[in-house]
Protein backbone atom coordinates (compact mmCIF):
# COMPACT_ATOMS: atom_id res chain seq x y z
CA UNK A 1 0.00 0.00 0.00
CA UNK A 2 1.18 3.29 -0.87
CA UNK A 3 1.59 5.94 1.29
CA UNK A 4 0.66 10.15 1.14
CA UNK A 5 2.91 12.27 0.83
CA UNK A 6 0.96 15.07 0.82
CA UNK A 7 -3.04 15.78 2.34
CA UNK A 8 -5.52 14.80 -0.45
CA UNK A 9 -7.56 17.95 -1.48
CA UNK A 10 -11.00 16.74 -2.06
CA UNK A 11 -14.69 18.63 -1.69
CA UNK A 12 -16.31 21.87 -2.28
CA UNK A 13 -14.44 25.08 -2.70
CA UNK A 14 -15.63 28.57 -2.92
CA UNK A 15 -13.90 31.02 -4.22
CA UNK A 16 -14.73 35.35 -3.89
CA UNK A 17 -12.15 37.48 -6.15
CA UNK A 18 -12.52 41.13 -6.79
CA UNK A 19 -10.39 42.33 -9.73
CA UNK A 20 -10.20 45.39 -11.93
CA UNK A 21 -8.77 46.74 -14.67
CA UNK A 22 -8.75 50.23 -16.08
CA UNK A 23 -7.11 51.94 -20.07
CA UNK A 24 -8.00 54.74 -21.76
CA UNK A 25 -11.59 52.97 -22.74
CA UNK A 26 -12.30 53.08 -19.50
CA UNK A 27 -12.15 51.05 -16.25
CA UNK A 28 -14.08 47.93 -14.90
CA UNK A 29 -13.82 45.91 -11.89
CA UNK A 30 -15.86 42.38 -11.05
CA UNK A 31 -16.30 41.06 -7.79
CA UNK A 32 -16.24 37.36 -8.97
CA UNK A 33 -18.54 34.13 -6.82
CA UNK A 34 -17.29 30.70 -8.02
CA UNK A 35 -18.41 27.37 -6.44
CA UNK A 36 -16.33 24.44 -7.60
CA UNK A 37 -15.93 20.58 -6.51
CA UNK A 38 -12.37 18.64 -6.51
CA UNK A 39 -12.92 15.46 -7.24
CA UNK A 40 -9.49 14.25 -6.52
CA UNK A 41 -5.81 15.14 -6.97
CA UNK A 42 -6.25 15.22 -10.91
CA UNK A 43 -9.70 16.59 -11.70
CA UNK A 44 -12.01 19.83 -10.51
CA UNK A 45 -14.96 21.53 -12.00
CA UNK A 46 -15.97 24.84 -11.13
CA UNK A 47 -18.98 27.35 -11.84
CA UNK A 48 -19.60 30.86 -11.08
CA UNK A 49 -21.19 34.32 -11.64
CA UNK A 50 -19.71 38.02 -11.94
CA UNK A 51 -21.03 41.12 -10.55
CA UNK A 52 -19.42 44.05 -13.08
CA UNK A 53 -18.95 47.77 -12.42
CA UNK A 54 -17.93 49.58 -15.78
CA UNK A 55 -17.07 53.19 -15.60
CA UNK A 56 -16.04 54.16 -19.22
CA UNK A 57 -13.87 56.76 -19.93
CA UNK A 58 -14.81 60.84 -19.61
CA UNK A 59 -12.50 61.46 -22.61
CA UNK A 60 -13.24 58.91 -24.86
CA UNK A 61 -17.10 59.13 -25.13
CA UNK A 62 -17.34 58.58 -28.99
CA UNK A 63 -15.72 55.00 -28.50
CA UNK A 64 -17.60 53.93 -24.97
CA UNK A 65 -20.55 56.18 -24.44
CA UNK A 66 -21.06 58.13 -21.01
CA UNK A 67 -22.92 56.09 -19.09
CA UNK A 68 -21.62 53.92 -16.36
CA UNK A 69 -23.08 50.43 -15.75
CA UNK A 70 -23.26 47.74 -13.20
CA UNK A 71 -25.39 44.10 -12.86
CA UNK A 72 -24.73 40.56 -13.07
CA UNK A 73 -21.94 39.09 -15.74
CA UNK A 74 -22.70 35.57 -17.67
CA UNK A 75 -22.09 32.55 -15.65
CA UNK A 76 -19.31 30.36 -16.09
CA UNK A 77 -18.47 26.67 -15.97
CA UNK A 78 -15.14 25.31 -15.66
CA UNK A 79 -13.48 22.28 -15.96
CA UNK A 80 -9.26 21.19 -14.82
CA UNK A 81 -6.85 18.63 -14.57
CA UNK A 82 -4.04 18.92 -12.44
CA UNK A 83 -0.43 16.70 -11.88
CA UNK A 84 2.31 17.02 -9.59
CA UNK A 85 5.35 16.23 -11.11
CA UNK A 86 8.87 15.51 -9.78
CA UNK A 87 10.05 18.99 -11.15
CA UNK A 88 7.62 21.29 -11.78
CA UNK A 89 3.96 21.06 -11.15
CA UNK A 90 1.12 21.22 -14.32
CA UNK A 91 -2.29 22.12 -14.60
CA UNK A 92 -4.55 22.86 -17.53
CA UNK A 93 -8.04 24.41 -17.70
CA UNK A 94 -11.05 25.16 -20.02
CA UNK A 95 -13.66 28.04 -18.92
CA UNK A 96 -16.80 28.62 -21.06
CA UNK A 97 -19.24 31.74 -20.80
CA UNK A 98 -22.95 31.51 -21.61
CA UNK A 99 -24.38 35.47 -22.72
CA UNK A 100 -26.97 35.65 -20.72
CA UNK A 101 -26.05 39.12 -19.52
CA UNK A 102 -27.07 42.43 -21.24
CA UNK A 103 -24.48 43.16 -23.95
CA UNK A 104 -26.14 46.46 -24.52
CA UNK A 105 -24.67 48.12 -21.11
CA UNK A 106 -21.27 46.34 -22.21
CA UNK A 107 -21.69 43.20 -19.24
CA UNK A 108 -21.51 40.73 -21.82
CA UNK A 109 -19.66 40.19 -25.63
CA UNK A 110 -23.16 38.73 -26.50
CA UNK A 111 -21.69 35.68 -27.64
CA UNK A 112 -20.09 32.55 -25.76
CA UNK A 113 -16.57 33.37 -24.97
CA UNK A 114 -14.04 30.88 -23.49
CA UNK A 115 -10.79 29.98 -22.70
CA UNK A 116 -8.22 27.62 -22.32
CA UNK A 117 -5.24 28.30 -18.87
CA UNK A 118 -2.27 26.35 -18.74
CA UNK A 119 -0.64 26.27 -15.56
CA UNK A 120 3.41 25.26 -14.67
CA UNK A 121 4.90 26.01 -11.09
CA UNK A 122 7.92 24.66 -8.93
CA UNK A 123 8.77 24.99 -5.27
CA UNK A 124 11.69 27.07 -3.72
CA UNK A 125 11.84 26.01 -0.37
CA UNK A 126 9.01 28.32 1.34
CA UNK A 127 8.55 30.09 -1.75
CA UNK A 128 6.46 28.33 -5.32
CA UNK A 129 6.23 30.29 -8.19
CA UNK A 130 2.82 30.60 -9.89
CA UNK A 131 3.74 30.53 -13.25
CA UNK A 132 6.98 30.99 -15.07
CA UNK A 133 6.06 34.85 -15.88
CA UNK A 134 3.60 35.41 -13.30
CA UNK A 135 3.73 35.47 -9.37
CA UNK A 136 4.96 34.39 -6.09
CA UNK A 137 3.26 32.54 -3.16
CA UNK A 138 5.67 32.37 0.34
CA UNK A 139 4.32 31.09 3.38
CA UNK A 140 4.95 32.37 6.81
CA UNK A 141 7.14 30.25 9.43
CA UNK A 142 3.88 29.29 10.75
CA UNK A 143 2.17 28.48 7.95
CA UNK A 144 4.73 26.24 7.26
CA UNK A 145 4.82 24.84 10.02
CA UNK A 146 0.92 24.06 9.80
CA UNK A 147 1.61 22.28 5.57
CA UNK A 148 4.22 20.12 7.66
CA UNK A 149 2.05 19.07 10.39
CA UNK A 150 -0.77 18.35 7.95
CA UNK A 151 1.28 15.92 5.90
CA UNK A 152 2.45 13.89 9.02
CA UNK A 153 -1.37 13.50 9.34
Amino acid sequence: MATKTAVEEKGFTLTETYEGSGNTDGFITDIDSTVGYIFNSHFSINMGVQYLFVNPSSSNTSKTGTTSASGMGNPSLGFRYSRKGPVLDFSTAVNGAFPVASSAKGLSTGRVTFDWDNHFAHGFGLCSRKSIFGEWTCLTKAQEAKRKHSRRS
